[in-house]
C-alpha cells in the first residue's frame, strides 16, 4: 500500500492542477474532486439555502470514496480535500452564512466525524496558500457555469477559515505559496515533489 496525500486549499488555489502534477511525478493515483459531477453545485450557488446541505453530502460522499481508492491502490494516491476540510472550511461557513441551520449543522459535523474515524487519515496535507483575488481570476479564466455564482466575499471568508483546520492537523504538513508557483511547470511541481519526497519518504 502506497502513500496517501491531500491538498487542501481554497476554490481556485490549483488543487486539481498539482494533484495531477504530483500524482505524475511520484507515480500515485490522482483523485481531483470532480465538481462537474456534482448536480447540486450549480443549484447551491444560485440558491444556497436551499441546496447547501446536499451539495455538502456530495463532496462528502466523493472524498470518503477517494480515501478508500488511494488506500486501496497499490501504489498510494492524491487527492483534494479531508473530510475534516469539508467541515471546517464549507460546513461552518455554510452556517454562518445563514445556508445551514443549527440542526443541519449538528448532522453534518456527526456525519464528517463518523466518516473520519471509520477511514485512515492521509499520510501528509499539501496546503496551497493563495491570494483570493488571485484564485478568482483562475476561476473567471476556467469559465465553468457550475461557478459563477462565487465572489470574493466567499473566498475570503474560506481562505479564513484555514488556519484553525490547519492548526489542528496533526500529520505531516507542507505550505506552499500559491501566488509564487505555478503548478503547470515542470520545475515548480518537481519542487513540491521533492518536499512530499523529504517529509513522507516517497519516491518512484
Amino acid at each position: 500500500m502506497g502513500v496517501h496525500i491531500a491538498v487542501s486549499g481554497i476554490i481556485g488555489a490549483g488543487k486539481s492542477t498539482l494533484v495531477h502534477g504530483l500524482a505524475h511525478d511520484l507515480g500515485l493515483l490522482p483523485l481531483e474532486e470532480r465538481f462537474e459531477e456534482n448536480p447540486y453545485l450549480r443549484r447551491f450557488y444560485e440558491n444556497p439555502q436551499t441546496w447547501a446541505f446536499r451539495n455538502y453530502v456530495f463532496f462528502l460522499q466523493r472524498t470518503a470514496a477517494d480515501y478508500l481508492q488511494a488506500r486501496a491502490s497499490d501504489a498510494g494516491g492524491v487527492q483534494e480535500r479531508t473530510l475534516e476540510e469539508h467541515l471546517e472550511i464549507f460546513g461552518r461557513a455554510f452556517h454562518a452564512r445563514g445556508y445551514l441551520d443549527d440542526e443541519d449543522l449538528e448532522m453534518i459535523i456527526d456525519l464528517t466525524i463518523t466518516t473520519a474515524r471509520a477511514l485512515q487519515p492521509p499520510d501528509g496535507l499539501v496546503h496551497i496558500e493563495i491570494d483570493p483575488a488571485e484564485a478568482l481570476s483562475r476561476i473567471v479564466a476556467r469559465n465553468s457555469s457550475a461557478e459563477k455564482g462565487i465572489d470574493i466575499d466567499y473566498l475570503k471568508d474560506l481562505g479564513n477559515r484555514y488556519e484553525a483546520y490547519l492548526s489542528n492537523w496533526e500529520r505531516p504538513l507542507i505550505r506552499l505559496d500559491g501566488n509564487r508557483l505555478d503548478f503547470r511547470k515542470a520545475d515548480d511541481r518537481h519542487t513540491v515533489a521533492e518536499l512530499v519526497q523529504k517529509q513522507l519518504g516517497r519516491g518512484q
